[in-house]
This record gives structure tokens, C-alpha cells and sequence, in this order.
């Protein structure tokens, strides 16, 4: 027997980053409504412009309990060959101090923050 799930609204909030006409773009979305709770345009896609645009939409929004990302390097440190245990970048630490926990979509599967890049086109 399945339980029906009650969405809460800010429970879950998925995080992208894409390209439009020379400018990164960066979204925020509510995973129950599809509310987009946070958007930001820049001239590059950091990690400290992900925090200015999410703290943005706490703001405006509330915290949310999750937020869900791609592995990108704005998103979070990858380790590499001269670096196999990099320090937590500005949004993580962000993320940690405000205790939102930080859900990585699995590599090359496009279709957790579908949601997300249907608004792109």
C-alpha cells in the first residue's frame, strides 16, 4: 500500500546554472510548486553569486530544508589528482552553516533538475 506524499512548499529546492546571450544565468525553484524562488544573471557563474542569488530567495521565500544540484564547480569542490580533498567552496560552506542539506543529482542524469532546465528553452 503507497502513502501519498504531502509536498510541502520550500521543503525541496532544485539549483541550475545555464547560458543565454553571453550571460550565466543562475535558477532556484520550489520543488512542489515550481516556483522559481531565486534567479540571478551574471557575467560568470561562481559559487559566491549561487549564495548572493539563494540568500535572495530566503529572503523572499524562506529556507529550504534540501536543495538539489548538478555537480558543478559553483555547486560544490570536486576533488582532482593535485587536490584528491578540496575544502568546502562559499556556497557549500553556505549551505552548511545555515543547515540546508545539499543533494547532488547523480552524474549524467539530466533528468533530476528537469524541471529546472525546461524553463531554459
Amino acid at each position: 500500500m503507497s502513502v501519498a506524499r504531502t509536498f510541502v512548499h520550500a521543503e525541496r529546492v532544485h539549483a541550475d546554472w545555464f547560458e543565454r546571450d553571453g550571460e550565466k544565468i543562475v535558477l532556484f525553484g520550489d520543488d512542489a510548486s515550481r516556483l522559481l524562488t531565486g534567479f540571478g544573471s551574471y557575467q560568470n557563474a561562481t559559487a559566491e553569486n549561487a549564495k548572493k542569488t539563494l540568500e535572495e530567495a530566503i529572503n523572499h521565500f524562506g529556507k529550504p530544508e534540501q536543495l538539489i544540484t548538478d555537480h558543478g564547480v559553483q555547486f560544490t569542490s570536486i576533488p582532482r589528482e593535485t587536490c584528491p580533498e578540496p575544502r568546502p567552496n562559499e556556497f557549500q560552506r553556505f549551505l552548511k552553516d545555515n543547515e540546508i542539506q545539499h543533494i547532488k543529482a547523480r552524474v549524467k542524469h539530466p533528468q533530476t533538475l528537469l524541471r529546472l532546465r525546461s524553463i531554459q528553452r
